[in-house]
């Protein structure tokens, strides 16, 4: 009998894999390090900087927080709200945000209309047209319109008073007005507002629809009473949703608001910070910043409850029905018309007075005349300051660095929110969404006040902008995230485990391949985002983090037309050439 005795592995033998319980400790060690990374980084991004902002508004006007002399008292509270101007902010704020809602969303209803349920020609040429209209940044837009409609030179109102049987000295049309306020920035949410409702037109279930017509209900009579009745939670949530976008909006009323002396809580946070005589007013800012804070939350409590009872409107179902467009007979060109008016107004006719502005010495009418008076002059002075290409290269990292740091952290957040039994995943959840709800300048004034407070040498540098871009759009990047990660089965990632990868690993050679194309939409919507964004770097402004957004808005402020427009032309062209590419990529549709 012969005894055979097993001998060591031979080195070629493949290395033996840990035990399970070793192989799930190390697993748990890993997620329970990186849930506690990304709650530390949340919470130093979100509730630092607010929580300053609210001890800045009980502290003495005259000092930062935490200088020496500065002591506990209510008295910007006392001084803001016995102030007569405020209940004038609050009626500014609240009026012309309604009003400019109501012009967004019944202009979005009908296009959407439109584009998803009739036979207009072209329809999906012009749903892009008007989709495209996201990359016209919105300062460049309220710019645009008070060369347009300035009621003393404005071109439309030359054009207007050449006709017989006008002649206004000022007018007809006047953009530094309510109504002309309103109008500017009802048009420009509309490409926003247009997304979420047309994604609820898409949705809806077209067998109610036709049941009706088989009935005898007309065309109208079936949107009145089946159409918009059953898309109603879905368009009340797009209105409130967007209700609060507009009323924390920052650049409608500084461009238009200021010089119209129609002054809102946004445009009255800047004015703190920068008062025509003396120094910034950190206390008042904040209080008024508190206020914006409460006025743009409270409509959020009457959204939660449309949410909650939407499912009583549910009407998706595993048969949708085959959707057929309404045919409009001759009416489909009077609505290709309209969609093309609004395309006009919108898009095509501000970034053409942009360019033909900035080619011009002076206002002038298009003509054989101004022609020969062409001149690129002041794109020669723009490319020729030296402070053009240092906002220029600022610009460039807001929109790399940014939009892939945060695009990153939420990739770890959704991955946490959705797949971990951590406790701290709702809170995290919480925490990464709040963001998206704080008004941009009262999120601008916290994170100033953190950085001019605590002893972390950011402030003035190019560095606070890239923090304050990740903050604003934490949520909308985790919003993209969490569907992207829901839709990976978790069969893969438990596979991964048992052959004995780690969590980074399963995250890095798994989850980030599968979720590649909702983090490039996320970061290409981020690009665009961070690119037209005014009220941060603005308010977050020093001589060395400039950027093109800021150096637009102090070329227009001191007078310098042509260069102030020429660098909007070019702003515009990035900033469409970015939406193009989030169009390609899918990054803007809904």
């Amino acid at each position: 009998m012969t005894l055979v005795v097993a001998g060591p592995a031979s080195p070629s033998s493949p290395p033996t894999l840990p035990p399970p319980e070793r192989r799930r400790m190390s697993s748990g060690l890993t997620r329970s390090v990186m849930v506690a990374t990304v709650l530390v980084v949340l919470c130093y991004l979100v509730l630092g900087p607010l929580a300053l902002l609210f001890i800045t508004s009980v502290r003495t006007p005259e000092f930062l927080p935490f200088d020496p002399g500065a002591t506990w008292t209510w008295e910007s509270y006392g001084t803001v709200l016995t102030n007569p101007h405020l209940y004038e902010l609050l009626w500014n704020t609240l009026s012309i945000g309604a009003g400019s809602m109501i012009v967004a969303f019944v202009l979005s209803v009908i296009l959407a209309w439109l584009v998803e349920r009739t036979n207009i020609p072209l329809p999906n040429v012009a749903a892009v047209l008007i989709i495209l209209g996201m990359g016209l940044p919105g300062f460049i837009s309220g710019i645009s319109w008070t060369v347009l409609a300035n009621p003393t030179n404005g071109l439309l109102n030359e054009l207007l008073n050449a006709i017989p049987g006008i002649d206004a000295e000022r007018g007809p049309l006047n953009v530094f007005s309510r109504t002309g306020f309103i109008f500017v920035q009802g048009i420009n949410f509309v490409p926003a507002t247009f997304l979420l409702v047309a994604a609820a037109f898409r949705a809806m279930d077209v067998r109610m629809e036709e049941a009706a017509t088989m009935s005898g209900a007309g065309t109208w009579l079936t949107l009145r009473r089946i159409t918009l009745p059953v898309l109603a939670p879905a368009l009340i949530g797009a209105f409130i949703y967007m209700f609060i976008t507009v009323v924390e909006s920052f650049d409608i009323p500084l461009t238009i608001g200021l010089r119209a002396d129609i002054r809102v809580l946004s445009s009255e946070v800047y004015l703190n910070l920068h008062p025509a005589v003396g120094f910034p007013d950190y206390s008042m800012a904040s209080v008024h910043g508190v206020i914006l804070l409460i006025v743009g939350i409270a409509p959020l409590w009457y959204y939660n409850r449309v949410l909650k009872r939407a499912d009583q409107y549910a009407t998706i179902g595993s048969r949708s029905g085959q959707r057929k467009r309404i045919d409009l007979g001759r009416l489909k060109w009077v609505a290709g018309g309209f969609v093309g008016l609004y395309v006009l107004l919108s898009l095509i006719l501000p970034a053409l007075v942009m360019a033909w502005t900035s080619i011009q010495p002076f206002y002038a009418l298009p003509n054989a005349e101004s022609l020969g008076r062409t001149t690129f002059e002041a794109y020669g002075q723009i490319l020729s300051s030296p402070g053009f290409y240092d906002a220029l290269r600022n610009t460039a990292i807001l929109a790399l660095l940014a939009p892939l740091l945060v695009m990153t952290l939420a990739l770890f957040t959704s991955w946490i929110v959705v797949r971990s039994t951590s406790r701290g995943r709702t809170l995290m959840d919480a925490l990464a969404f709040m963001p998206h709800v704080i008004p941009t300048p009262v999120l601008a004034l916290a994170l100033l006040l953190i950085y001019l407070s605590l002893p972390i040498p950011i402030y003035g540098t190019v560095w606070i902008l890239v923090i304050a871009i990740m903050t604003r759009y934490i949520g909308l990047s985790t919003r993209l995230m969490n569907a992207g990660v829901t839709s990976v089965q978790r069969e893969l990632e438990e596979a991964a485990l048992v052959s004995g990868a780690t969590a980074f690993t399963t995250m890095r050679r798994i989850i980030l391949p599968l979720v590649l194309p909702s983090y490039i939409n996320g970061f290409v919507m981020v690009a665009l985002l961070a690119v037209q964004q005014l009220a941060m770097p603005l308010i977050l402004a020093s001589s060395s983090n400039t950027v093109l957004s800021t150096l637009v808005w102090g070329r227009w402020v001191s007078g310098d037309t042509g260069p102030a427009t020429a660098l909007g032309v070019i702003v515009l062209a990035i900033s469409m050439f970015i939406a193009v590419i989030g169009r390609r990529l899918g990054g803007l549709r809904d």
